[in-house]
C-alpha cells in the first residue's frame, strides 16, 4: 500500500528539490492518475499539500494528478506505471501514438533518415513503424537506442 500510494517528499528549506522520502497522504492518494492530469499539487515550507484545479472541472469529472512527469515521451514513462503502481495507464495521451501530437517519442527513421519512426499502437511492446517510408524496428531495437 505504501509503495502505490505514497509521494515523493521534499524538504523545502534545503531548495527547490531536496527528497528525503516518501509520505502517505490519504486524501491525494485517493487522486488517480492521467498523464493529461486536469490538477497540479505543490508541497508547502509547513509540510502540506496543496492540490488546485490545472483547468476547469466539469461536475463528474474525475480529479486527477500525475504519477510520473510529463517529460518524457511514452516509451520511457508508460513502463514504469505497471512497474511502480500496478496499473497500465490509458489516458489520451499514452493511447495516442503521437502523444497529442507532441510526437515526443517520434524516432528517425533509419530507413529515410526522417523523424517519422512511430509505434503502430497503443501496446507497450509494439513494432515502431515510419509513416514516410513504412520502414519497421522492433520495440526492443528501439528501447536500446532511447536508453
Amino acid at each position: 500500500i505504501f509503495r502505490t500510494n505514497s509521494v515523493k517528499w521534499e524538504d523545502k528549506s534545503k531548495g527547490l528539490c531536496h527528497p528525503i522520502g516518501h509520505a502517505l497522504c490519504p486524501l491525494f492518494s485517493m487522486m488517480c492518475h492521467s498523464c493529461v492530469n486536469n490538477t497540479r499539487y505543490t508541497q508547502t515550507m509547513a509540510g502540506e499539500m496543496i492540490v488546485r484545479a490545472a483547468k476547469h472541472i466539469p461536475k463528474g469529472e474525475e480529479i486527477t494528478t500525475q504519477y510520473r512527469g510529463p517529460n518524457t515521451g511514452n516509451i520511457l514513462r508508460r513502463p514504469d506505471f505497471p512497474a511502480n503502481w500496478l496499473f497500465s495507464c490509458d489516458c489520451p495521451r499514452c493511447t495516442d501514438p503521437t502523444e497529442l501530437g507532441t510526437m515526443a517519442s517520434t524516432m528517425i527513421c533509419a530507413g529515410c533518415q526522417e523523424p517519422c519512426l512511430l509505434p503502430a499502437s497503443s501496446a507497450l511492446d509494439c513494432v515502431w513503424r515510419c509513416t514516410n517510408c513504412q520502414t519497421e524496428e522492433t520495440h526492443e531495437n528501439v528501447t536500446k537506442v532511447v536508453q
